[in-house]
């Protein structure tokens, strides 16, 4: 009772309803297919699963040595014996996973997620979740097979200086070398299949805990980037230059601002649908669409796709599908009325435009800022 009286209510909230949560996500059928799509699990997860346990304990095997001899390189006692253990059964795992296993069934699941299914050959048309041609489940088989022998030799390279080192106290710098080539062979392969490779026993899963890692990393960056920089101390000219750059970002800003603007103009009537240019600013389009032009509109205005000005001037002309066409001013035909005329800034000079103004204002924040407490402005920032 005293152990039960230390957990918190939540967690034995959490741990009474457990068994019934895995009764749901395991006998009851929707609910079981539900957590087999959550979790990403595909055809032949079993195999994928022990293929996946079998290479990864082969390239941990291969990192411990590299791991416990990392500082001086000295191993004593249990360390030298677990390290001498490791490695020679990192080349045995290797050798025996040469000579009598297969892990072709993981590399082709990786193989078949990693190139594009719409240019590559090896790839299966219309198959979901992807999987490989019979030539690409050949060709994937005899490359993996002989990348494994090729891994092997590389290892029993790499253990000999090491297992002279530990054995008969052989000499540290081969051995030292040997480790770098351990973790660049092992870790590289390691790093692939934990963070980037498709792994069909658990996609899902896999991509949620890359999610998490990926943003501790990124977090981890800029604690250190921010942290960096509040000790960044400003110069005699710091607070000039920074001026000087405010004015350039609003100077440009307005040379951006004052760019010509583009006119449209809506001519016809709005008996029939309208006529759309493709490539007309979706905001315009929802204007005209949703009659926000004129306040008197209370319905939702049709609209045609035209592929090009000739093509909406011919269909308005025609006037058996539109009776309205929204067009550049310059390209409106002269006999049509007018019901609505508007302009605004084209999206090349706008975006920049906005970017600039935006980055000056801050600029200048900090500025200000940095010269009013004696600072440097990006340590104000941070």
């Amino acid at each position: 009772m005293k152990s039960i009286a230390r957990i918190r209510p939540s967690n034995l909230v959490i741990l009474s309803a457990l068994p019934f949560v895995i009764y749901l996500f395991t006998m009851v059928p929707n609910y079981r297919r539900s957590i087999v799509a959550i979790v990403g699990i595909e055809r032949g997860a079993p195999q994928l699963f022990v293929d996946f346990v079998t290479v990864t304990a082969i390239l941990a095997l291969g990192l411990v040595y590299p791991f416990l001899a990392r500082g001086n390189g000295v191993l004593e006692g249990r360390r030298r014996i677990v390290a001498m253990a490791a490695v020679l059964a990192n080349v045995v795992a290797a050798a025996a996973l040469a000579a009598f296993g297969d892990v072709a069934q993981l590399a082709s699941s990786i193989i078949a997620n990693a190139v594009d299914a719409e240019t590559s050959n090896l790839v299966a048309k219309g198959v979901s979740p992807r999987d490989l041609t019979p030539e690409g489940h050949a060709i994937v088989a005899e490359a993996t097979a002989r990348h494994v022998w090729q891994y092997l030799a590389a290892s029993a390279i790499l253990a000999l200086p090491v297992i002279a080192h530990l054995a008969a106290g052989g000499p540290r710098t081969p051995a030292r070398w040997a480790a770098r080539g351990l973790i660049l062979l092992n870790g590289a392969a390691f790093a692939y299949l934990i963070l980037s490779a498709h792994l069909g026993f658990a996609a899902g899963l896999f991509t949620t805990l890359r999610a998490g890692i990926f943003g501790y990393i990124l977090a981890c960056c800029l604690g250190l980037l921010w942290a960096g920089l509040l000790h960044v101390t400003p110069t005699d000219r710091t607070i000039r230059n920074w001026s000087i750059t405010c004015v350039l970002c609003f100077a440009v800003s307005v040379i951006f601002w004052v760019q010509p603007h583009t006119s449209y103009v809506l001519v016809g009537s709005l008996d029939k649908r309208v006529a759309i240019i493709k490539g007309t600013p979706k905001a315009l389009v929802d204007t005209v669409r949703f009659g926000q032009f004129d306040e008197t509109l209370d319905q939702e205005i049709g609209v045609r796709s035209a592929a090009s000005t000739d093509h909406a001037v011919e269909l308005l002309t025609q006037g058996d599908q539109v009776s309205g066409a929204l067009l550049p001013a310059e390209l409106a035909p002269a006999d049509k009325p007018v019901l609505w005329e508007t302009s605004f800034l084209p999206a090349r000079y706008q975006l920049p435009a906005v970017a600039l103004l935006v980055g000056g204002l801050l600029l200048s924040l900090l500025t200000f800022s940095a010269w009013q407490h004696g600072r440097h402005p990006l340590s104000v920032s941070a």
